[in-house]
């Protein structure tokens, strides 16, 4: 069973004139099995310009590589700006982890033993740009690029394929014995019109 905690805390006015930019500090934390740490700031230097940063921990108790939440720690900022009341662009980037699939972490030989106690993180660094446009709170239109580099991922020491790259044909993936040095890479463009009625549906 995994507990969850979660505190917030909005700072006062005199606070917020203290800090000048910083509105919201907001603490969320699971522990059990899982752990993770999650410290989000939303920072505003005035009504066109956000900017969101964060970072975050993870962990579990599967090996003592994976126990060490402070090496799997993942970063992240974004920003946006409007130009215009019509026209925002937008940036972000992060590091991300997440384990690999169950299938893998629960695989035992015929002795009884889990075979994968080697396996490690996946790592993700994420980065993507774009703009939007809006016509007032009817139509909008956006446009946004996006890179991802990936490594640590597990590949199969049978037949040396990522994981990832494998489909289960309606059965499973993971159960064999796997090591955690496959790399990769994406990328592209993602458009998206959203036409919207307010107080209605979109």
């Amino acid at each position: 069973m995994i507990a969850r905690n979660t505190m917030s805390m909005i700072l006062s006015p005199s606070a917020e004139k203290a800090a000048r930019w910083l509105n919201l500090i907001r603490i969320s934390a699971n522990t059990g099995n899982t752990i993770n740490r999650r410290i989000e700031i939303y920072a505003s230097a005035d009504k066109r310009l956000t900017v969101s940063m964060g970072v975050r921990a993870d962990g579990c108790d599967y090996s003592t590589e994976m126990e060490r939440f402070w090496k799997q720690l993942s970063p992240r900022v974004s920003a946006s700006y409007a130009l215009s009341d019509s026209w925002s662009v937008s940036g972000s980037a992060g590091l991300f982890y997440q384990l690999p699939p169950y299938t893998a972490l629960g695989y035992k030989d015929n002795t009884g033993e889990l075979v994968n106690r080697g396996l490690e993180y996946m790592r993700v660094l994420q980065s993507a740009v774009g703009v939007n446009w809006r016509l007032r709170d009817r139509l909008v239109v956006s446009l946004e690029g996006f890179y991802k580099y990936y490594t640590d991922i597990p590949l199969s020491v049978a037949d040396d394929v990522p994981l990832t790259c494998k489909g289960n044909d309606y059965g499973t993936s993971g159960d064999e014995l796997l090591v955690s040095s496959a790399q990769g890479r994406a990328y592209g463009l993602e458009l998206m019109v959203r036409w919207q009625l307010p107080d209605r549906f979109n």
